[in-house]
């Protein structure tokens, strides 16, 4: 009996193993499936072209999903809207069909299929020492803007977007349909496509009459006409990690310098930091949805960070994305329901092919709104979002300077003094300068020159103790634990403002 239960046994084990070796070759090997062609071929033998030849396009593909089998008369207000205010005449006879031809090129920027990117499992998580292998992507400005204009005409017809998601996976969505309806947020809708259509029209303009998708004057390094030198193509690189082991009640790392910046001013001034994305745990958000804040404005100002939603599924809880040399083609006006398209902007002095990038991570803070927001104070809250930091600021090769500030303080419900020491400490443990914007918070700002007095002197391990401990973290609380504020001296303070 003890000979057939051993059996049994070691059958449904050997299943299991498989089962999981199984699982684990598939998320390796998924692909993202080439996009639909057939329709846009039609579309660029309209001439002329006409606004409900673009809706017929759009219809076509996105019935060609099985989500979207049943909407056979789909409405696209929105995008008739933008279309408006680009200029109807721009677009249809110049615009539209640039697109469609820079589309139809995917076969042959991308002759083998792209790979979604999933972060390494690390092999070490007890040496502070040991910093995690990354997994990255690398797209040239020219497959960045084919995606997206495959994007635009919804060609990805394994991906329509639902809720902010591909259907019901595991992947954030990456076709436009949910922006080209007036529910909800109709207004933020509107603003991003004419910032989408801005970063359109900029790259057109960038190739010569007559060619298709940017011009040999990118790709070349001889010298133009007027003898300057022509434009080199950028590259933009997705990256990918996990958070590595360190051991932080232990850490003797001193805490770095923190510049809390003066209210209004912006994460994105700190052109030459790394700017961290309150990102979802789907990167993006509701960028290409009904979504209007920090994430889904950088996301709609510099457009080709939505490269990432195609290839990076949702982020686990101790992962991070970096995205760098994405420039910014639009800006933005007001914030959330208020937000408007600013017109269109000039991000050379930002970018150039001699090492100067930009460099956007992405970490997604724990949601409370469905929660008791006093659990972020126990242990594991905290070390989960230390851990989320970390990864998401201990990259090589990046600037010494993180640009932050109130992540996942808004509808997340966190608490913004918190938030700051978590992310302080993961800044001093990589060894980094922080950037603190309260943006339009004064209590912050107060809380943090309060606080950073006590701190004078103080290790990685010595907030950690305390963060880790499970109470509240109040002025009050942090006077108990750490004492009175040393006695000033001539040295300069680690707070500053600017």
């Amino acid at each position: 009996i003890n000979a057939e239960y051993m059996g049994h046994f070691l059958s449904v084990y050997f299943f299991f193993v498989l089962w999981f070796c199984v699982d684990i070759l598939f998320a390796m090997e998924r692909k993202v499936r080439s996009p639909l062609a057939d329709h846009l071929r039609r579309l660029t033998e309209r001439d002329p072209m006409k606004l409900k030849d673009v809706t017929d396009c759009l219809t076509a593909n996105l019935n060609a999903s099985n989500d979207y089998k049943h909407f056979n008369h789909l409405k696209f207000p929105l995008l008739e809207e933008a279309v408006k205010k680009f200029g109807p005449k721009q677009f249809l006879e110049v615009l539209a069909p640039f697109m469609a031809e820079e589309a139809l090129q995917f076969p042959k920027y991308f002759p083998r299929p792209i790979s979604l990117l999933h972060a390494p499992r690390l092999t070490s998580s007890t040496d502070p020492s040991y910093r995690s292998d990354f997994a990255s992507s690398e797209f040239t400005e020219r497959q960045c803007l084919c995606i997206l204009c495959n994007a635009f005409f919804c060609t990805f017809t394994d991906r329509p977007g639902n809720d902010c998601r591909a259907g019901n996976s595991d992947l954030p969505s990456i076709n436009f349909n949910e922006m080209y309806t007036s529910h909800p947020n109709p207004d933020a809708k509107s603003a991003k496509l004419q910032m989408f259509l801005q970063y359109f029209e900029t790259q057109r303009r960038r190739c010569p009459e007559g060619s298709s998708g940017l011009c040999a004057a990118i790709h070349a390094e001889t010298e133009t006409e007027e003898g300057q030198p022509k434009q080199k193509l950028r590259h933009i690189t997705i990256c990918r990690q996990r958070a590595s082991g360190v051991d932080w009640m232990s850490s003797d790392k001193p805490l770095g310098r923190m510049t809390v910046h003066d209210l209004g001013k912006s994460i994105d001034d700190a052109k030459d930091a790394i700017r961290v994305d309150f990102a979802n745990a789907f990167v993006g958000g509701g960028a290409l949805s009904y979504g209007c804040v920090q994430e889904e404005i950088m996301f709609s100002v510099m457009p080709e960070l939505n490269i990432s939603r195609l290839i990076c599924p949702r982020m686990d809880d101790d992962e991070a994305i970096l995205i760098a040399g994405t420039a910014q083609f639009s800006k933005s006006t007001g914030y959330a329901f208020s937000l408007g398209f600013g017109g269109p902007y000039d991000d050379s002095e930002t970018l150039d092919c001699e090492g100067k990038t930009s460099f956007i991570t992405a970490i997604d803070a724990l949601d409370w709104r469905a929660h008791f927001p006093h659990q972020q104070y126990s242990k594991k809250a905290v070390m989960r979002e230390i851990s989320k930091a970390w990864a998401g600021f201990n990259w090589p090769g990046t600037p010494n300077t993180v640009a932050t500030g109130n992540w996942g303080c808004g509808a997340f419900l966190g608490d913004p003094l918190l938030k700051a020491l978590i992310q302080w400490v993961a800044c001093s443990q990589a060894e980094k300068e922080l950037l603190y914007y309260p943006f339009d918070d004064p209590n912050v700002q107060k809380a943090l020159q309060q606080v950073v007095p006590l701190l004078e002197g103080k290790t990685v391990g010595n907030l950690c103790d305390f963060l880790l401990r499970g109470g509240r973290v109040t002025l009050a609380t942090m006077q108990d634990h750490f004492g009175p504020p040393p006695a000033p001296t001539h040295q300069p303070g680690r707070l500053k403002s600017n």
